[in-house]
């Protein structure tokens, strides 16, 4: 029998192999969460075992020199996740866009600013929680049957039509966005959907608040939509990237959060008084808190490599 061999990096990375052990066939797909052909954890232990006595190391004394919280996760269904280090690391760099985000407190009232900045203020303890719970929950599945993760997609749904309002200062473009956001978050609600639907549907969430910012600036809206590639391309490589990708990106997500603010600033909006007390409120509670201020770190390191880019250029 012809065997092909990887290393628990190969493993971890999911880069597309596909091994034969026994009467087991293993598939590891591009993205970091793999499907395989396991039928449960005792197989996928064999699987390991095999793999330490054909070649003297494998997964399981490549990853014992690895602290547990570090390992990528392996699940009884066969399927492979970030560690749960990484995934407390994801939860904490959300910190950043709501840093961002509470910066909006001190905008005139009356613009689009305070709509997106409550947005992004509201979204923020479903993904905190649906990374923590990862973190927490190691045996759980990161995205299948998970009411956290579901949670996190509804709120970036329900997110995007309100900032879609705060770039447009128009009720029938909120109408129209939050129509279509309602049908993506109940399709993911009731599971009827595919990976790629969900990650178009996410796409066209960003184009319904991205799009109208051309309309008053340009530059501006080519800004906010190489930020949002900038912040889309380390998620969607995030296997590739050793799983840190996840991370990565919402660090740079508070770059693009300062474009999207930026651009409801200049624009009237209604309905933003509510919103504004809400920023100004948490931003009140949470304003002295050291986290937040060393959060604002990585988006000013951002915004002035931005900008001496755009000098030089």
């Amino acid at each position: 029998m012809r065997m092909h061999f990887v290393t628990a990096r190969q493993l971890a990375l999911g880069l597309g192999q596909r091994v034969g052990v026994g009467s087991h066939e293993v598939t590891m797909h591009g993205g970091l969460v793999a499907q395989t052909a396991l039928p449960s954890l005792v197989d996928a232990l064999e699987f390991e075992r095999t793999l330490e006595r054909e070649r003297g190391f494998g997964l399981g004394a490549r990853a014992r020199a690895v602290a547990p919280l570090l390992q990528p996760r392996l699940l009884p269904c066969g399927t492979l996740a970030m560690a749960p280090a990484q995934e407390l690391i994801n939860a904490l760099t959300m910190l950043i866009p709501l840093a961002t985000a509470l910066g909006a407190a001190a905008l005139p009232m009356g613009t689009g600013a305070h709509i997106i900045a409550a947005a992004i203020v509201l979204h923020f303890p479903f993904s905190f929680a649906y990374h923590i719970s990862c973190a927490l929950k190691p045996g759980s599945h990161p995205v299948v049957d998970n009411r956290y993760w579901k949670g996190d997609a509804v709120a970036i749904h329900l997110a995007g039509a309100s900032m879609a309002l705060g770039t447009s200062g128009s009720l029938a473009w909120l109408v129209l966005n939050l129509v279509f956001n309602l049908i993506c978050s109940y399709r993911t609600l009731v599971w009827c959907n595919s990976q790629r639907e969900r990650r178009l549907c996410r796409w066209f969430c960003a184009i319904g608040y991205i799009a109208p910012i051309g309309l008053v600036d340009p530059a501006l809206a080519s800004q906010a939509f190489w930020c949002f590639f900038a912040t889309a391309l380390p998620f969607v490589l995030n296997a590739r990237l050793g799983g840190w990708g996840h991370a990565l990106s919402h660090v740079v997500l508070g770059r693009f959060a300062v474009s999207i603010i930026a651009a409801g600033a200049a624009t009237e909006a209604p309905f933003s008084e509510a919103p504004a007390m809400l920023v100004r409120g948490v931003s009140d509670a949470l304003g002295g808190s050291w986290v937040l201020q060393l959060a604002e770190l990585p988006v000013s390191a951002l915004a002035l490599m931005i900008d001496v880019v755009a000098s030089t250029s």
